[in-house]
C-alpha cells in the first residue's frame, strides 16, 4: 500500500539450507512516506528464525535484540538524571 504514511510488515527472507535443516530468516520493517514526496524512510530488523527439522516439524526462535534493549535502557537513565538535575536547579519559592 503505497498510500499509507507509515506501515508494518513480517516477511520471511531467502531459505538457508543446512543438511537436512532448512532456515527462514523473519524480519520485521517499518516505513514512513511523507505525502507527496518520492522518499521516506525504511526500518528492518530481524525478528525470528523459522527453522524446520529433518522431522519435519517447524519451530519459529525469536531474535533477542539486547541491544536496543541496552539503549533504552541508558536513555531512561540519561532522562532520570537530567530530570534530577533540572528539580534541583529549580527555584523554590521562599515565604516571608
Amino acid at each position: 500500500m503505497r498510500d499509507r504514511l507509515i506501515s508494518i510488515q513480517t516477511g520471511a527472507g531467502r531459505v538457508v539450507t543446512a543438511g537436512e535443516w532448512r532456515l527462514v530468516p523473519l524480519a520485521r520493517s517499518i516505513s514512513c512516506r511523507l505525502p507527496g514526496s518520492l522518499g521516506g524512510l525504511i526500518w528492518s530488523r530481524p525478528v525470528a528464525v523459522e527453522v524446520t527439522g529433518p522431522d519435519g516439524r517447524a519451530q519459529v526462535l525469536p531474535i533477542r535484540d539486547v541491544t536496543r534493549w541496552v539503549q533504552v535502557m541508558i536513555l531512561l537513565g540519561a532522562a532520570v538524571i537530567l530530570l534530577a538535575g533540572l528539580s534541583r536547579w529549580a527555584p523554590r519559592s521562599r515565604s516571608t
